[in-house]
């Protein structure tokens, strides 16, 4: 992730006020993150109430803090690694494989180099993470979803439940 061209751009936008509605704040991320609008539902509502608090003025922010949230994210890519089991149990694993959407408020030159970070970096981290869990696990079935995301799969919902039905009946 410290290669990622977009990790340090901020986007410009025009002056809003923050949000001091539950409603204000679920706007705000349906537009900075168009994948997440594209599967928006009520459950989302539900969810995000309680992921946000509301500060001293009065306007809603995550609860948990950027940098608790970035201390999670490196130890699950960087420093976990399951242990090897001898026993073999049943294991049916979905990866959602999904390229962030990027809005018009990226220039053609940020774009481009997400494009290029795509392709070089996330593409072959996506592999090598399905085929090192593979190794660890032959008997598993691995299900890759195009334009999945791992929020439940919501936009994939049936192709999950047809996939489950299959295993669970095997």
């Amino acid at each position: 992730m410290e290669q990622h061209p977009l990790r340090n751009v901020q986007i410009k936008r025009e002056e809003s006020t923050p949000p001091r509605t539950l409603e204000e704040y679920i706007a705000i991320v349906k537009r900075d993150v168009p994948e997440f609008a594209q599967i928006w539902n009520e459950v989302w509502d539900e969810e995000l109430s309680h992921g946000v608090m509301v500060n001293e003025e009065g306007i809603f922010i995550d609860r948990m803090p950027a940098s608790v949230e970035k201390m999670m994210v490196e130890n699950l890519i960087n420093g976990y690694a399951p242990k090897k089991v001898k026993a073999k149990i049943p294991i049916l694993s979905f990866y959602g494989k999904r390229k962030r959407k990027m809005t018009d408020d990226y220039t053609d030159e940020q774009k481009a180099a997400y494009e290029k970070f795509h392709h070089d970096v996330i593409e072959p981290f996506f592999r090598h993470m399905v085929a090192e869990f593979q190794s660890r696990f032959p008997h598993a079935k691995i299900v890759v979803i195009p334009n999945g995301h791992h929020y439940c799969f919501i936009a994939q919902e049936e192709l999950v439940y047809d996939e489950m039905r299959k295993f669970l009946l095997e």
